[in-house]
């Protein structure tokens, strides 16, 4: 009996055993798992954006304006217009967003859905498909002729890169795990209500990035900020140079700060 009584006390401390060492198991395993999800939160790299609509526009031509002078007379007159410039064209619109945990297929065993407070971070629009995100940097000055040439912009011309591009104070960026200080990299800023911004306090202000050898163009979202058209709110503003010969492809990211 008392042979009997030990045997089972044996089994079962060693079934305890064993559900302890499974539950233990299990408790380093998710932890694993957690502090992996946490870790690549944390350093995400940017990626891609979806586009799910677009309007596309250009300004109307100006109607010229006309005068009827009598004959034996002089006018001296002041004119002004405005041109559009065929060699940038800009993106603007709202951002929705998830955090997902999914696996190599694209199958979510959770999602995140995004409040518009959520959604900090910054837009990235580049001609190279797939940035190498770990090198990110200030575009150099190297770099920033040879997209002008690319481009086939003069250095000096009014609209090129290199002009346009004339300031430096931007906020600090953070990319994955690569930290742009603020103010080191040349910079511009798109208008608000048809109007120009300090460039120190911009809502929209635009980064010159590289990625090696490849141009990289950031800006920070601004959720729910005032647009470039009075009245009209935006999430981001970016503008982007286009081939004088021929339309550019470029591919959008984001990264939603944490």
């Amino acid at each position: 009996m008392n042979n009997a009584l030990k045997e089972t006390e044996r089994k079962e401390g060693a079934s305890l055993i064993s559900r302890r060492g499974s539950t233990f198991l299990m408790v380093i395993l998710f932890g694993v798992i957690l502090a992996v999800s946490l870790l690549s939160f944390a350093g995400a790299e940017p990626e891609g954006m979806s586009i799910t609509s677009n309007i596309t526009e250009s300004r109307q031509t100006a109607s010229p304006d006309n005068r009827s002078d009598e004959g034996g007379t002089i006018t001296t007159l002041g004119v002004d217009f405005t041109q559009q410039n065929d060699y940038w064209k800009a993106y603007v619109g709202n951002i929705t967003g998830t955090l997902a945990l999914q696996d190599a297929s694209g199958y979510s065993i959770y999602q995140w859905e995004l409040e518009s407070t959520d959604l900090t971070g910054e837009v990235y629009v580049s001609r190279e498909m797939e940035p190498s995100w770990t090198s990110i940097n200030c575009s150099n000055d190297t770099v920033l002729a040879s997209e002008d040439t690319y481009m086939g912009f003069s250095s000096t011309s009014a609209y090129s890169i290199n002009r346009t591009f004339n300031e430096t104070e931007h906020p600090e960026l953070i990319i994955g795990s690569v930290t742009i200080p603020s103010g080191n990299c040349r910079s511009t800023s798109t208008y608000v209500n048809d109007s120009a911004q300090a460039q120190a306090s911009a809502d929209f202000p635009v980064v010159l990035l590289a990625s090696g050898t490849d141009v990289v163009y950031a800006s920070p979202i601004n959720q729910g900020g005032d647009a470039y058209h009075n009245g009209t709110i935006v999430d981001f503003q970016i503008m982007i140079p286009d081939k004088n010969d021929a339309t550019t492809t470029y591919y959008f990211f984001a990264e939603i700060a944490d």
